[in-house]
């Protein structure tokens, strides 16, 4: 799986190495792609099957307040994908493992990198969950809608 970000013309990527490792190479492949647009960038990844899959709009607290466009692709046990800052910021990246409808996993950017939770809400349109940094000085609440 290829997840690809282009910014002002310029095209950057990344391999989302979790997911393709933890699936054996026995996902299903899909053709569609999900698309995010945020002031001047698009990221863009490809829709796997599970329920954490596609576009998030999301905020977080504590530590920092801020917003993201995340784009998520969920295949079986695994998750990854971009988030992109309303600003020009370079973007974050997480990687997942997902259990039911809890993803828990690492997020990174520019500023660091930490553990993270999502819990799915059960009509699956939104999550409720938690952000901190590795050293625990800085954390709070990380709550997404689907677009």
């Amino acid at each position: 799986r290829r997840f690809g970000m282009r910014r002002k013309g310029l095209m950057l990527g990344v391999l989302a190495g979790m997911a393709l490792a933890g699936c054996g190479g026995r996902c299903e492949e899909r053709v569609e792609t999900v698309t995010a647009v945020s002031v001047g960038a698009e990221v863009t990844a490809p829709l796997g099957n599970g329920p954490f899959s596609g576009i998030w709009d999301t905020t977080w607290s504590g530590g920092s307040n801020g917003s993201a466009v995340l784009a998520l692709s969920h295949h079986g046990r695994y998750a990854a994908g971009w988030y992109v800052y309303p600003s020009d910021t370079p973007p974050g990246a997480i990687s997942a493992e997902v259990r039911g409808n809890v993803m828990e996993g690492r997020w990174t950017s520019p500023g660091g990198s930490g553990p993270f939770r999502f819990d799915l809400a059960p009509d699956a349109r939104s999550f409720r969950g938690t952000w901190s940094n590795l050293d625990g000085t800085a954390g709070g609440e990380w709550v997404g809608v689907r677009r």
